[in-house]
């Protein structure tokens, strides 16, 4: 497309451009080419999800950031100091997109670093309550402020436990009302995603439960299921 396009720019600046030509094929090998990379099966690859991408601050992303800053007033010094008509408004424009864009960057950063900052310190406070804990109830409680942390207000938690060795989960703690009154959960009856034939340890699965969408985080011990720890995506 862009061979074809230069071409024709060409044409047209010499002589004109006519319909029907050999130009076209360019033009027809671009739409068929597309056409056939979104047949490959690495197309199925852009539906899976994606790794968080590396917000720390490297010596070259700080370069870069630091070149992309000084592009404009660079070019302004250089030509000026070589004699060369300037283009004030067309560079002071570039300056301050470039300066704006180079500043949602380093917010962005900054913002990761905080949730990175706040996640440490959460995990760090549910150890030290895990590890001060003398009974399951206390071993609960720190499980769920630890994870209530690292969430979003609106976002609430539960712990389920299973039941012996039956299929049935039962609340035994939760952060928006008394597990008491929550009801169990019975694996039977989770609707888990096409993917996912069951609950594999390492591993959040959002599913659909009777009333309620949440993130289910499995809990394993020695390759036994003993519970899972739930976010609420959607209360009823």
């Amino acid at each position: 497309m862009l061979l074809s396009d230069t071409i024709y720019g060409w044409k047209l600046l010499h002589g004109g451009y006519t319909t029907g030509g050999v130009l076209d094929v360019g033009w027809a090998a671009f739409y068929a080419l597309l056409g056939a990379a979104a047949l490959h099966p690495s197309m199925r690859e852009l539906s899976e999800p994606a790794a968080d991408p590396d917000g720390h601050l490297t010596l070259r992303r700080l370069a870069l950031l630091t070149a992309a800053s000084l592009a404009a007033p660079v070019v302004m010094f250089v030509r000026g100091v070589l004699g060369e008509p300037l283009d004030v408004y067309v560079l002071a424009a570039a300056a301050i997109v470039l300066f704006a864009l180079v500043i949602m960057r380093m917010a962005g950063i900054v913002r990761q670093h905080e949730e990175a900052l706040g996640r440490e310190a959460a995990l760090r406070m549910a150890g030290e309550a895990l590890v001060t804990a003398f009974t399951r109830e206390q071993i609960y409680s720190a499980a769920l402020d630890g994870a209530q942390a690292m969430l979003d207000e609106s976002a609430p938690a539960r712990l389920y436990l299973r039941e012996g060795s039956t299929d049935t989960l039962i609340a035994v703690d939760s952060t928006v009302e008394k597990a008491q009154s929550i009801p169990p959960l019975h694996l039977g009856e989770l609707t888990l995603p096409p993917a996912h034939s069951r609950l594999d340890e390492h591993r959040v699965v959002t599913l659909q439960a009777p009333n309620e969408t949440m993130c289910l985080s499995p809990l394993f011990v020695r390759d036994e299921l003993i519970g899972v720890l739930a976010v609420l995506l959607a209360c009823p």
